[in-house]
């Protein structure tokens, strides 16, 4: 329930924890800090590029159209995988 802002601005965490204060920093606009919270940014579901950016109505079942070596794989994680290996898109999860 701590809200990114509060992350952010909190003298401790911004002495003893400054990557992820910083990091917070880096969460979308300062309306969603405010409303949006650490749990919140750290527990988003991955997302898959070829799925959001290229085949929305496409994609389904157990085939993934962005496999290689034919598929769209610009920003994959890690190719050649057996399942799907998209990038979590927190910004605070890493700090």
């Amino acid at each position: 329930m701590t809200t990114l802002t509060e992350i952010i601005q909190h003298p401790i965490i911004r002495e003893k924890y400054k990557l992820l204060a910083e990091s917070a920093e880096l969460v979308a606009s300062p309306q969603i800090r405010n409303q949006g919270t650490i749990g919140g940014n750290v527990s988003q579901d991955a997302r898959c590029w070829y799925t959001v950016r290229v085949a929305l109505l496409s994609c389904g079942g157990n085939i993934c159209y962005a496999d290689t070596p034919e598929g769209r794989n610009r920003e994959h994680a890690i190719l050649y995988a057996d399942r799907c290996v998209a990038v979590n898109p927190s910004d605070t999860a890493p700090a």
